[in-house]
């Protein structure tokens, strides 16, 4: 028998230290990430920045501006609508989205049916109820999800949780488990093509089309090159800057390696889209954990702020997984205050645990700057509030 191996605490510690290090180089957008990295540079004696002359580059892809949601949408409705005077609605219609993609209430033109049908899902409601049955239908759900958004919505929203569980004839445990699974849903179909950016965006993978073959390529050219300095290694008193040199390292190649294999996925999946030859094909962010073999939150770092340059421009990763289109952390959190039991409201901590289950890794303090960005009390302050 092979004897155990344990790890001492101080290793344990190092090794978490090191995990979330890795984790949050993988969520940082390019240019947050070239920061990091010349700011590990000027910490670390054992790491040096590679020179590497302009001509050794390679030549940094000329792609369209990154896509609207307008341009995305003009595409489909001009595909799915043949007769020329129900296109001419549909592009009227087109023009009364907002910012969350949604119509104006009321609306009951003949076409909208056929512009519901329409990527990302849920875009074109005119509220939020039918933007979830809209989302619910695209995807098999428990029929109590269904049941809970077109015949309970309102006393939801609302907190009416008793006469909820009175009109569906459930429990507590079962009506908790259909508002997690709302909590998955959009509530703004159109933010993953919404402009808020204001650092240059630069695209972290190029999809390119040659012979009828894809290729993914990592494009790295905004970041720093850096490697280990041999010069010092051997010497006693840096033992510490050498582990930290090289758990950053392995974390460049773990990002590399993460976002190579997700592009590799999303070109096989929507090639028809790329081709501007169909429809996004739908795909969640649990979906491609489960196809790559990491936890969903995984996923939902190496999509955020990550940009595909595409024969069809500048796309984000997330407007290539329709069910995570955008539903942002700040979303989430919404919903989650929204629909916590009144009489003990969730901690920042309880907060943190229940967003990243639910795809979106957010730490602690982040919480709180959330809540206090969205101006939603402390849960001390929410229970004063309700009682």
């Amino acid at each position: 028998m092979q004897p155990r191996q344990y790890l001492a605490p101080q290793q344990k510690q190092n090794l978490t230290q090191a995990l979330q290090r890795s984790l949050e180089i993988l969520q940082l957008p390019q240019a947050e990430l070239a920061a990091l990295l010349r700011e590990e540079i000027e910490k670390n004696p054992l790491l040096e920045e590679v020179p590497v002359s302009s001509s050794s580059r390679s030549p940094i892809p000329e792609v369209e501006a990154p896509i609207s949601l307008h341009e995305h949408l003009l595409v489909q409705v001009r595909e799915a609508l043949s007769d020329p005077s129900m296109r001419r609605i549909g592009e009227q219609l087109l023009e009364q989205l907002d910012e969350r993609g949604f119509l104006p209430e009321g609306l009951t033109e003949p076409v909208i049916p056929v512009l519901q049908t329409l990527d990302p899902p849920g875009i074109f409601a005119r509220n939020l109820r039918e933007c979830f049955l809209l989302q619910l239908a695209r995807k098999p759900h428990p029929p109590l999800t269904h049941k809970l958004v077109d015949l309970a919505f309102d006393d939801l929203l609302q907190g009416r949780y008793s006469l909820v569980k009175k009109k569906l004839g459930v429990d507590g445990p079962e009506l908790q488990q259909a508002i997690q699974q709302l909590a998955r849903l959009s509530t703004r179909p159109g933010s993953a093509f919404q402009r808020t950016h204001t650092q240059p965006i630069v695209a972290d993978l190029q999809f390119v089309k040659h012979d009828g073959k894809w290729t993914v390529t990592s494009l790295e050219d905004t970041l720093p090159r850096i490697r280990l300095c041999t010069e010092y290694v051997g010497l006693d008193n840096v033992r510490e800057f050498k582990t930290s040199a090289q758990w950053l390292l392995r974390s460049m190649q773990r990002r590399r390696k993460m976002l190579l294999e997700l592009g590799t996925h999303l070109v096989k999946l929507q090639a028809p889209f790329l081709n501007q030859q169909g429809p996004l094909q739908a795909v969640s962010a649990a979906e491609l954990a489960e196809l790559l073999g990491v936890h969903e939150s995984t996923i939902s770092r190496a999509l955020n702020d990550k940009y595909a340059a595409t024969p069809r421009g500048l796309l984000p990763l997330r407007a290539l997984v329709p069910s995570a289109q955008n539903t942002s952390a700040k979303d989430v959190l919404q919903r989650l205050v929204a629909h916590e039991d009144k009489t003990t409201p969730l901690t920042d901590d309880e907060l943190a645990s229940a967003m990243t289950k639910a795809g979106h890794a957010t730490a602690r303090r982040t919480v709180a700057k959330y809540r206090k960005q969205l101006r939603i009390g402390s849960a001390s302050a929410r229970k004063h509030l309700r009682s």
